[in-house]
């Protein structure tokens, strides 16, 4: 189960999702302020002090789904079409996770825009990536259970 190496993409896929929860998204520096935001809630820094101002919890909510997916994918080892049709699903999943990402990053840029453009800027932090990484994995996986399912379906036709 776990020796196989589309069971530990979905390991680093699992363990990246909960990363996901921790890890800032960006950062946007206003004229006077400085805000940051993760998974959860978007952050206006004070004194080095986080103050919350506005929650993402679609985010949060979206991670521990895609967490807890790859999770369950890796013990249906035994029905390799189920695991297929439901990393396929997983993408799914991770794409909207990035887009959501985007979203919330616009919500927030637009939630702050009372000063002009020109002095907001936005910079991405690594928690942007860490979707984009586990659709790559994801793909792998699913390329992997399907070379496994051919090898397992040429040792059939031998007997």
């Amino acid at each position: 189960m776990i020796q196989r190496i589309q069971s530990l993409f979905l390991l680093v896929i699992a363990l990246s999702g909960v990363i996901f929860l921790f890890t800032p998204i960006l950062e946007i520096i206003n004229y006077e302020s400085f805000y940051t935001m993760d998974a959860f809630n978007m952050f206006e820094m004070e004194n080095n002090a986080k103050k919350p101002l506005k929650s993402n919890i679609g985010l949060a909510i979206m991670s521990i789904i895609i967490t807890l997916l790859s999770g369950i994918i890796i013990f249906l080892y035994k029905n390799r079409p189920l695991q297929i049709k439901l990393s396929k699903f997983l993408i799914l999943l991770l794409a909207l996770e990035l887009a959501a990402l985007f979203f919330y990053s616009d919500a927030a840029k637009s939630f702050l825009s009372a000063t002009p453009k020109d002095q907001t800027s936005i910079s991405y932090k690594i928690g942007v990536v860490i979707p984009i990484i586990s659709i790559v994995f994801a793909y792998l996986t699913i390329r992997f259970i399907k070379k496994d399912d051919e090898l397992v379906r040429s040792a059939d036709r031998l007997r």
